[in-house]
């Protein structure tokens, strides 16, 4: 079955997610959860986007074992995966959870190598045939050139096009014309090449990189602080997160915003009260425990506390 909504995951994990009372090197320590929990940018985004009553397509490249169980988790999760098998073992990213610190330790191990992108390309192409939204998100995987998202976003069809990217694939794809790009804070900087302190530089870096290319909006993540949504040659609006106390982890708020974002817009609300969903989505998150998604009592508990102003 199609839906109006594809996301691209080319390089997913396997999140394992542990918690212990506290770290202490050179002793066996039990573990107070563990989770194991499908990951990548686009398999978040339909994972958290299946908890708010939207349906979408997840293409995933996927390979060994470890994709296998991927692949599974992300249908219990109610989302039918587009699985592109590749050689090798799909990754796993670790994040270890200290309670007595309040710490998070997170570390992310190399996935294979892609030796086929000419394919990959082409059977992403062909999964976003009949998209209304495509998402490309995550990070690219070895063996990919730096310029796959760019070129994605050349040759999809989609009326509406967001990209969540980091590493070179992002400069590259900010200098074509998706229809948002979601950097964080940091990214934003690193773009920008320089540190950003204030709104003021926040909204000028924005709009030095929409300069660059086609681009028609900036939504910037800025954690506890919310966003910033910047349009093309519009104003800059501001959406300050509502407060609420993280349970462990902020692992997965970015694709949760994303997908907040998706299913605003799907329900008709203009870019403004889309990127409100986006806000109330990435807050939800970090009430999840572990790399959980988010439960939608909190979605819709939050959604008439974001508060956009100028």
């Amino acid at each position: 079955m199609t839906h109006p909504v594809v996301t691209v995951t080319v390089n997913p994990a396997l999140d394992v997610a542990l918690t212990v009372d506290r770290l202490v090197p050179d002793h066996k320590l039990p573990a107070r959860e563990h989770r194991r929990d499908p990951g990548g940018g686009g398999i978040n985004v339909s994972r958290t986007l299946a908890r708010l009553g939207v349906e979408s397509d997840a293409w995933v490249a996927a390979g060994g074992p470890v994709g296998d169980e991927l692949v599974e988790r992300v249908r219990a999760d109610g989302v039918e995966p587009i699985v592109y098998q590749i050689d090798g073992i799909t990754r796993e990213a670790f994040a270890f959870g200290d309670l007595a610190g309040g710490e998070q330790y997170r570390i992310v191990v190399d996935g294979p190598v892609i030796t086929d992108a000419g394919a990959m390309f082409d059977a992403v192409l062909a999964a976003c045939s009949h998209a209304e939204i495509v998402v490309l998100s995550g990070g690219l995987a070895r063996g990919l050139p730096d310029g796959f998202y760019a070129e994605l976003i050349d040759a999809l069809e989609a009326p509406v096009v967001i990209v969540d990217a980091f590493g070179p694939s992002l400069p590259l794809a900010v200098e074509r014309a998706p229809t948002l790009v979601k950097p964080s804070r940091r990214e934003l900087a690193t773009l920008a090449g320089r540190d950003l302190r204030g709104r003021s530089e926040l909204e000028s870096a924005a709009r030095e990189v929409l300069a660059r290319g086609g681009v028609g909006a900036l939504l910037v993540s800025l954690g506890g602080d919310g966003a910033m949504l910047v349009h093309r040659g519009g104003p800059a609006t501001w959406l300050p997160c509502p407060d609420v106390e993280a349970v462990a982890s902020t692992v997965g708020s970015g694709d949760a915003m994303v997908a907040g974002l998706v299913a605003g817009t799907l329900a008709g609300h203009d870019l403004s009260g889309a990127a409100v969903w986006g806000v109330a989505a990435g807050t939800a998150s970090v009430l999840a425990p572990g790399t959980g998604l988010l439960d939608p009592a909190d979605f819709h508990r939050l959604l008439d506390s974001v508060e956009v102003s100028a």
